[in-house]
């Protein structure tokens, strides 16, 4: 969507949309190591890029539109109607204007507003119960950061190491998803948490399910499964694993310094924390990540 406004003039062919939704869908349904919320970004950017190029709106315009429906689409999944504006103008248009901060607005909160009807609006996670009882809290807020920034880092390397693979088998894309499938088959068989969304293993780490050394392990195998998935030919976006990274990130911290008896920050709070590092590294937007967790978690 980035390269498309960037080059482009925000075009994008109307194939876009249905193809993205239908290969996304099968893949995570799959098992595929990725998420819906960035396919979602895209067929809403296509949707809207469509609209414009009925209309024959001039080229600023359709960018315009482009950015909507994508900010529509991260809103609809996520019932996040501030971050989806925060993350078109930061991530996608990489200015903020006033006047396309009302376009974006407005695809936003309608999005939003048709999701409820349909899916109702319960939280992601519910860290209304997020706290930190003294300043000593902020030490390890900050060095939740630095490993964020740290996984942040080893996923995008991991990312092009990956990709530089398959390139350099130099085979058909057929061959790229059977090898791709094959071992995302082993890690079903042996560590079956680190495929699809990962949304109901999550819940089990905010749950305080999981010990450390085996959050340790899926957080390291889906890293190596979110690259394998997507270089391998995979359709799906990185927002459900970089949640998944930064969920596993706090159940991390909570677990350490729970089990040595601080408690000067919440379970919840560490969540809250890794999942803000993580998206802010990944996508290089920290207003987005602040403000998406505030939303997904339902608390201010």
């Amino acid at each position: 969507v980035i390269k498309t406004i960037a080059l482009r003039g925000g075009k994008i062919s109307p194939r876009i949309a249905p193809i993205e939704a239908l290969a996304s869908s099968i893949c995570i349904g799959a098992g595929g190591s990725v998420g819906p919320e960035g396919p979602m970004v895209q067929i809403g950017a296509g949707i809207g890029s469509t609209i414009g190029q009925v209309f024959k709106l001039h080229p600023a315009k359709l960018i315009q539109l482009t950015a909507a429906g994508a900010a529509g689409g991260l809103a609809a999944i996520f019932n996040a109607p501030v971050a989806g504006v925060i993350f078109a103008m930061e991530a996608i248009l990489a200015k903020f204007h006033t006047k396309s901060f009302c376009y974006l607005a407005l695809a936003s909160v309608t999005a939003l507003q048709l999701r409820k009807l349909i899916m109702g609006t319960e939280p992601l996670l519910d860290l209304s119960s997020a706290s930190f009882s003294n300043t000593y809290g902020l030490i390890l807020f900050i060095l939740v950061g630095i490993s964020g920034g740290i996984i942040s880092g080893l996923f995008m390397k991991m990312l092009n190491v990956t990709e530089a693979f398959f390139k350099s088998l130099n085979a058909p894309y057929l061959l790229n998803a059977l090898l791709g499938g094959t071992v995302l088959g082993i890690f079903a068989l042996y560590l079956p948490q680190v495929l699809g969304e990962g949304y109901e293993y999550m819940e089990q780490v905010f749950n305080k399910e999981h010990i450390f050394t085996f959050i340790f392990i899926m957080l390291g195998v889906k890293i190596f499964a979110t690259a394998i998935t997507i270089n391998s030919g995979g359709s799906g976006g990185f927002f459900a694993p970089a949640l998944y990274f930064g969920v596993m990130l706090g159940g991390l911290f909570s677990s350490y310094f729970g089990g040595i008896n601080i408690e000067i920050v919440s379970h919840e709070a560490f969540i809250a924390a890794g999942m803000a590092s993580i998206l802010a590294g990944v996508f290089q937007s920290p207003i987005t990540a602040i403000i998406m967790i505030a939303e997904i978690a339902n608390c201010y």
